[in-house]
């Protein structure tokens, strides 16, 4: 559901897609450690993982808003509203990424 309110109908249809999203957002959760944190700069593992999980996902989402950007019927979708409003791709990613965390993030917390 939270796809569906937050991005566009070809990704929540798409259950693989949903899956590889739930799948990027983890990888990127599990490479946040305190070394990290506390030393940004350092080239640790989790560093390169943290760089490559976001890359991933930000290329992984902006296929969808390039697809709404080519559709030739606008829809009510977020990702449309945004388009039609005149965002970048940028912001439209961001916002859908920052949307589907704190839906996954609230999810894992409550599930216990």
């Amino acid at each position: 559901m939270i796809l569906r309110l937050t991005t566009c109908e070809e990704l929540c249809r798409d259950k693989e897609a949903a899956k590889m999203i739930t799948k990027l957002y983890w990888d990127l959760e599990k490479s946040t450690t305190p070394t990290a944190l506390l030393l940004p700069w350092f080239p640790s593992p989790s560093r390169r993982t943290t760089k490559k999980a976001t890359r991933d996902l930000y290329n992984f989402v902006l296929q969808f808003v390039q697809i709404r950007r080519a559709a030739d019927t606008p829809t009510k979708d977020l990702f449309d509203v945004l388009i039609q409003r005149g965002d970048k791709d940028v912001d439209i990613v961001t916002v859908g990424a920052i949307q589907i965390a704190l839906h996954l993030k609230n999810s894992f917390k409550y599930s216990f």
